[in-house]
């Protein structure tokens, strides 16, 4: 971020996020805000993101099966959906 430009400007963000292992079946949640700090502009660039998923773990940590809802709520703006499916593998 350069404050060159804009130099009154204080962005800020903040997030939370846990997740916890039930054997091989881990649920996690995160939450996140950020405020630009842009008041009168539209769009300002604030956003809400709240995320749930869910995590298949095989064979310890080295493989996993996720999938992931996110809903990006930006300020002024409309609301969308994302779904994500992944493959991860550790060699």
């Amino acid at each position: 971020y350069d404050l060159t430009t804009t130099p009154n400007q204080k962005p800020s963000g903040w997030y939370v996020q846990g997740a916890y292992a039930f054997g091989n079946i881990q649920p996690a949640a995160r939450y996140e805000s950020w405020d630009n700090d842009t008041a009168g502009v539209t769009p300002s660039g604030d956003y809400t993101n709240m995320a749930a998923g869910v995590n298949y773990l095989i064979s310890g940590n080295d493989a996993k099966v996720g999938f992931e809802w996110k809903r990006n709520d930006p300020d002024g703006g409309t609301k969308t959906d994302t779904y994500t499916l992944q493959v991860q593998v550790q060699f």
